[in-house]
């Protein structure tokens, strides 16, 4: 998903990242990966038997003065990427962090880095996340190279970090990739008894084997942990200040570092907010609603174009209500040995809808389905859920419902999930229920969560810039206006349009975002920006 992304922090909050989307004859960004409990991560799958009260394991909470002595600055040593490290042309280093911030002399784990210099005249590093959570840093270099602008790649070293628990940093594990074609190929939202049952099942099994496979980092993968992290690199590249750049769930992290460290920003950027205040449950359901909306918007632009590839006859709401129905039942061939069935195409569907450059790529597969074949929809789900053509996958959803969990708390009942599944279906008839189930993991998650849902201020900092689009099926306009108004020094920029986070879309964006980077220009009150094209 080249677009940054979020589908459940599981876009799930769910998560950002970027992704080359190709099916037919065209190729988008798309994006994959956020910042929430649901789409994107939703548990499904066959996993085994809730751990009991005994097993689980406490998370230590920091207060935000307990931080430790930072590495030595100049510590960092760069070198050429190898091949399985980032991009060709980008230096890679690491930066050791503690396992446990309460207590830093003790367990160290080591942090991935890559960096592209600056072309021209350095006047400082940016810092990027891509999104996610679970999305890497170090492979999303490339991704945001190519949107940056070129008077910012000039003047400052991009640097992006896989965060702890992703990639190449002390990686969460969790199945293997036979059980994980098992868990995406569930039914998502089951209306019966017997399948809301086997989700609970699969999340429970899930949940144990992110536990028996992750050991001790499982506890210390949160958001603010990453947050400190992000110190560390500041003071080990040598900076002063903080030059950060985040997308969908890279604005939770950079929201939380201007928690923790207000007065060490130079200047922060937050592009397809999450509003920190919001709980789990409340999030999910709103961002199940935006999709819904992104998704009326392709079926409306459908109906009207010449030149869509998809033509059921009739309405096309219920041509899609019928065909994603009849896949409970009778999962369609999809090649390979491979067949698609209702989660597969929940995650294929939910993929093209972060750019309005992919929705050729959705009807082209909406149109293979409905002729009988579900490669199109698997194909968009494998690249949602990063399954490569060997089978395997990366961690980027382990490390997802990991971070999600970390962050949010859920019912601990799955019974009071299932309950609010009315709520779900009324505000987001196609994407709701799936996307709250999504958040079964987290209910029995074997580690209690490190960080509560509150409204982020950060007094001390400088002008922080957040901007919203106003339609972003990922993370709601509504995100970014709130988080704005929350921080004592939040500047608003909104993006009128379709698609995942703004800077990539709009050059009415870039121009002030790139003011703002280079001569710390704030943009004024209540910018609105068209988007291109």
């Amino acid at each position: 998903m080249t677009a940054v992304t979020a589908v459940r922090h599981r876009g799930r909050t769910r998560r950002a990242t970027w992704r080359r989307v190709a099916v037919g004859t065209s190729v988008a960004l798309a994006a994959g990966g956020c910042s929430r409990v649901g789409i994107g991560h939703s548990t499904l799958g066959p996993l085994p038997t809730a751990p009991s009260p005994a097993t689980t394991v406490p998370a230590t909470t920091v207060p935000a003065t307990t931080v430790p002595a930072p590495p030595t600055v100049g510590s960092i040593t760069w070198s050429v990427c190898l091949s399985d490290q980032g991009p060709r042309g980008a230096e890679c280093a690491t930066v050791p962090v503690p396992l446990d911030y309460a207590n830093p002399n003790g367990a160290q784990i080591s942090l991935a880095l890559d960096r592209h210099r600056a072309t021209g005249t350095r006047e400082g590093a940016l810092l990027i996340n891509p999104g996610g959570p679970g999305a890497s840093g170090v492979d999303g270099l490339e991704t945001v190279l190519g949107i940056l602008s070129p008077a910012v790649l000039a003047h400052f070293d991009i640097i992006g970090f896989d965060p702890r628990g992703v990639a190449r940093s002390a990686p969460i594990r969790c199945l293997s990739g036979p059980e994980l074609d098992q868990y995406y190929h569930l039914d998502p939202a089951p209306s019966t008894d017997a399948g809301f049952q086997a989700l609970v099942d699969a999340a429970r099994r899930f949940d144990q084997a992110c536990q028996a496979n992750s050991g001790a980092i499982l506890a210390h993968v949160g958001t603010v942990d990453a947050a400190r992290d992000m110190e560390q690199i500041r003071v080990a590249i040598g900076a002063d200040k903080l030059n950060y750049f985040g997308f969908s769930y890279g604005t939770l992290l950079g929201a939380t570092y201007a928690e923790e460290f207000p007065d060490h920003i130079r200047a922060m950027v937050l592009d397809g907010a999450i509003d920190p205040a919001q709980d789990a449950t409340t999030l999910t359901i709103a961002q199940s609603g935006a999709f819904n909306a992104e998704l009326d918007a392709f079926f409306a632009d459908c109906t009207s174009a010449r030149n869509c590839a998809w033509h059921p006859g009739g309405d096309l709401r219920a041509a899609f209500d019928a065909l994603t129905a009849g896949l409970k039942s009778r999962p369609l061939p999809a090649g390979g040995g491979r067949s698609l069935g209702p989660g597969e195409a929940f995650y294929g569907v939910a993929l093209p809808l972060y750019d309005r450059a992919s929705w050729p790529d959705l009807a082209a597969a909406l149109e293979q389905a409905t002729q009988g074949d579900g490669s199109g929809l698997l194909h968009l789900s494998d690249l949602y859920t990063t399954r490569a053509v060997d089978g395997t996958y990366s961690n980027e959803q382990d490390a997802n419902t990991a971070v999600s969990c970390d962050d949010y708390p859920w019912p601990s009942d799955p019974a009071a999930i299932r309950a609010l599944g009315p709520r779900a279906a009324a505000t987001a008839p196609e994407f709701g229920i799936a996307d709250l189930y999504g958040g079964l993991s987290c209910s029995m998650w074997p580690v209690e969560p490190t960080r509560s849902p509150h409204p982020i201020t950060a007094p001390g900092s400088p002008p922080i810039v957040v901007i919203g689009s106003t339609g972003d099926p990922a993370t709601p306009y509504g995100d970014a206006v709130a988080l704005a108004s929350e921080l004592t020094q939040g500047v608003l920029v909104t993006r009128q349009g379709d698609g995942h986070t703004g800077y990539r879309s709009s050059s009415c964006v870039r121009a002030h975002v790139d003011a703002y980077l280079l001569s710390l220009t704030v943009p004024a009150k209540g910018i609105s920006c068209p988007s291109d094209g």
